[in-house]
C-alpha cells in the first residue's frame, strides 16, 4: 500500500490564513492607491466641482494650464527652485552629520537617537508651527540675534528669506538620510583604509578615494528619494508662510490644494497632480540616465586601458616599454603586486613579505593565484619571464573586465587593496 504524499500547497488552512493577510494590504492597496491614481487621471479631462456631474472637456485643463495660468509657472519655479536647494543640502549635511557618527564613542547611540529625532516628526503640523514661532519678528530666533546686538530679520517677512527658512526646516529633517549612510558607512571594508593609511594618504583623499566611491549606491537613493519628497511638498509652506510672502513659496502641492478644496476645481487640480507626477518621473529618469552614462563611461574608459595592455603583452620590451610610459597602469598591475621594476630587461615582480595581507576580500582569490603562479616562476623577487608577466596580467585584467561589484568600486580596492604599492615601487625605481 502507497503512502499518501504530503500535501505542500492547495487550500490548506495555513494558505487561508495568509491569503486574509495579504487581502488586508491588496484591500488598501486597489482603494487607497490604485483607485485614486486612475480616477484622478480621469477627472483630470473633466470640469468637476464636486457638486455637480464630471463634464468631458479633453485636453483644455492642460491647455490651461501651460497657456493662460501664470501661477502654474511661478508654482513650478518656486517647486524647482525648493527641490534644487533642499535635496543637495539635506544629503551633504546627512553624510557629514553620518562621516562625524561613524565612531565608537560612549554614549554615541543616544547621539544618533537625537540626530534623528526631527525625522520622525517629518511632515508635522506640530512642527511647522514651531519652526513658524521660532522664525517670527519676535521669535526666539530673533531674540538670540538680539543679545549679540544685531537687530531681528525678517524670516517670514521677505520672498527670499522666506524660502530660505522653508528650506532650513526641511534640511533640518535628515535623520533617514543620515541613517542609511551611517548604515553604508559600516559595510566599508577597513582594510582599504589600513592599507590606505599605511600608503600615507590623508583623511580627505581617503573620503574622495574610498569612502565616497563605496557608498554611491546609497547616495544615489538617498538624492532619487529626497527629491520625490521636495517636490512633493506642502505642510511646511502651508503652515508657515501660506505661500507667501507674494507667493514666494507657492509650491505646487499649494496651488494643487488651492484648485482643489478652496476653489473645487477638481477636475483642474487633477491636472496639477498629473503634471507634478510626471515631473517627477523625468527627473527621476534624468538622474537613471546620468547614473548609467557615467557607468558605461567608466566601463568603456577601463576595457580600453585594459586592451592596451592586453596587445603590450605580446613582447617583453614593448610590455616594459608601455609600463615606463604609463605609471597608471603600473598602479593596475600593483593590484596584487608589490612592487613593479621597470628595466632593460625582464620585470621584476615580487609579493608584500610574500603573503597577501591587506587585500580586499573580493580579491583574495585572484591574488593568492598571482603569488601561485610567481613562486612556481622563481617569484620573489626573481625574474619573470614575458609568457608569465603576460599570465599574471590575465588575472588581474579579468578580474577588473569581469568584476562583479561596481566598476568605480572595483578601481578604488584596486589602488588601495596591497599596501606599500607606490612606496615599494619607488624603493626599487631608486
Amino acid at each position: 500500500m502507497e503512502k499518501a504524499k504530503p500535501r505542500h500547497g492547495g487550500w490548506t488552512k495555513r494558505n487561508k490564513i495568509g491569503f486574509m493577510y495579504v487581502c488586508i494590504w491588496v484591500f488598501g492597496f486597489l482603494v487607497f492607491q490604485l483607485y485614486p491614481f486612475i480616477s484622478s487621471l480621469l477627472y483630470s479631462f473633466t470640469n468637476y466641482d464636486i457638486f455637480h456631474a464630471p463634464e468631458f472637456v479633453g485636453l483644455d485643463n492642460y491647455v490651461k494650464l501651460f497657456t493662460k495660468d501664470r501661477e502654474f509657472w511661478n508654482s513650478m519655479a518656486v517647486t524647482l527652485k525648493y527641490t534644487f536647494i533642499t535635496v543637495p543640502g539635506k544629503v551633504v549635511l546627512a553624510l557629514i552629520i553620518a562621516v562625524i557618527l561613524n565612531r565608537n564613542l560612549k554614549g554615541i547611540n543616544f547621539i544618533r537617537t537625537v540626530y534623528y529625532i526631527p525625522s520622525l516628526l517629518s511632515g508635522s503640523v506640530a512642527v511647522a508651527i514651531l519652526w513658524k514661532v521660532l522664525f517670527m519678528n519676535d521669535g526666539f530666533i530673533n531674540s538670540l540675534l538680539g543679545l549679540v546686538h544685531i537687530g531681528p530679520v525678517k524670516w517670514l517677512g521677505t520672498p527670499h528669506m522666506a524660502v530660505i527658512t522653508i528650506c532650513m526646516l526641511e534640511i533640518w529633517q535628515f535623520g533617514s538620510s543620515m541613517v542609511l549612510f551611517l548604515s553604508a558607512l559600516k559595510q566599508v571594508p577597513q582594510s582599504l583604509y589600513e592599507a590606505a593609511r599605511i600608503d600615507g594618504a590623508s583623511k580627505p583623499r581617503m573620503f574622495f578615494k574610498i569612502t565616497l566611491p563605496m557608498i554611491t549606491s546609497i547616495a544615489f537613493f538617498n538624492i532619487i528619494m529626497q527629491l520625490i519628497t521636495a517636490l512633493q511638498n506642502f505642510t511646511s509652506t502651508f503652515v508657515v508662510t501660506n505661500g507667501g510672502p507674494n507667493k514666494a513659496t507657492y509650491v505646487l502641492g499649494m496651488k494643487l490644494y488651492t484648485d482643489a478644496f478652496k476653489y473645487f476645481k477638481m477636475g483642474y487640480a487633477c491636472a496639477t497632480s498629473w503634471i507634478l507626477f510626471m515631473v517627477i518621473l523625468v527627473m527621476t529618469i534624468i538622474l537613471f540616465v546620468i547614473v548609467l552614462v557615467c557607468k558605461l563611461l567608466l566601463d568603456a574608459y577601463l576595457k580600453t586601458r585594459s586592451g592596451y595592455l592586453l596587445r603590450a603583452v605580446g613582447d617583453n620590451d614593448v610590455l616594459v616599454t608601455s609600463l615606463a610610459k604609463d605609471k597608471g597602469m603600473v598602479k593596475i598591475v600593483g593590484l596584487a603586486i608589490a612592487s613593479v621594476q621597470i628595466g632593460d630587461g625582464p620585470a621584476q615582480v615580487g609579493l608584500v613579505g610574500g603573503g597577501v595581507e591587506g587585500i580586499h576580500p573580493y580579491l583574495e582569490g585572484q591574488a593568492v593565484a598571482v603569488q601561485t603562479l610567481l613562486e612556481e616562476h622563481g617569484g620573489g623577487g626573481g625574474h619573470v619571464q614575458a609568457k608569465v608577466i603576460k599570465q599574471v596580467l590575465g588575472i588581474l585584467l579579468q578580474v577588473v573586465i569581469n568584476a562583479d561589484v561596481d566598476v568605480c568600486h572595483t578601481i578604488i580596492s584596486f589602488v588601495y587593496s596591497i599596501a606599500y604599492v607606490r612606496t615599494m615601487s619607488t624603493r626599487v625605481e631608486r
